[in-house]
């Protein structure tokens, strides 16, 4: 276990023993591979409920769904909510509902990168996957955002110079389903190994302003 974790998991126990409000984690299922991984190595504790990535692809209809899901504690003074989200629709930055505490970062990249190195790699130009998507890019891609092989190669070489695959190390790099990504984009791909350091904090952080 990484130092990082160790604190941090220290820190939540401590949290957890001084707070008496239950916690829930609503988390857009990019992060689901991870967010297991975190609860099943005892570094986050609270139930957690995943919504369908897609709605990132529709986001009126994910501030319904967490509408939906937040007013069922609208009058549970003991419970607080966790949303594990990015600014995935106008106005989500500014969720006022009581107990709810939302991770600080602008997108699912920011989260696992850190603001800096996000934006550092976006300006060079960067395209990022994460693993959940990348199983789902034809869905992605073709279905939602209406692209063949054509349109993407145009799309994607006027805006961006490669393609970053974030490697969160829960499950195998996807080499084979990465090639046919890259020459439908015609973008070149890399591999980036990543920890779940930041991530974890961020949410941490979260959780502290809703069980404090």
């Amino acid at each position: 276990m990484h130092w990082l974790n160790q604190r941090l998991s220290m820190e939540w126990s401590i949290l957890m023993k001084q707070s008496e409000k239950k916690c829930r984690i609503i988390a857009c299922s990019i992060f689901q591979a991870e967010i297991q991984y975190l609860i099943e190595q005892n570094l986050l504790k609270g139930s957690v409920e995943f919504l369908d990535s897609m709605y990132h692809m529709h986001p009126a209809q994910l501030e319904i769904k967490l509408d939906e899901l937040l007013q069922t504690d609208i009058n549970d003074s003991d419970m607080c909510n966790v949303l594990v989200y990015g600014e995935c629709y106008a106005g989500m930055s500014k969720v006022s509902t009581p107990g709810v505490y939302r991770t600080n970062a602008m997108n699912c990249i920011e989260l696992v990168l850190g603001r800096e190195q996000y934006r550092k790699l976006r300006k060079e130009g960067a395209f990022f996957l994460l693993p959940e998507w990348t199983h789902r890019w034809q869905q992605v891609f073709s279905e939602e955002l209406g692209l063949n092989e054509r349109i993407a190669k145009d799309f994607f070489g006027e805006m961006h110079k490669r393609l970053i695959y974030l490697d969160t190390g829960i499950k195998p790099v996807p080499h084979n389903v990465l090639n046919e990504v890259s020459v439908f984009t015609g973008l070149p791909v890399q591999v980036l190994p990543v920890t779940l350091d930041k991530m974890l904090k961020t949410i941490m952080e979260a959780m502290k302003g809703a069980l404090v």
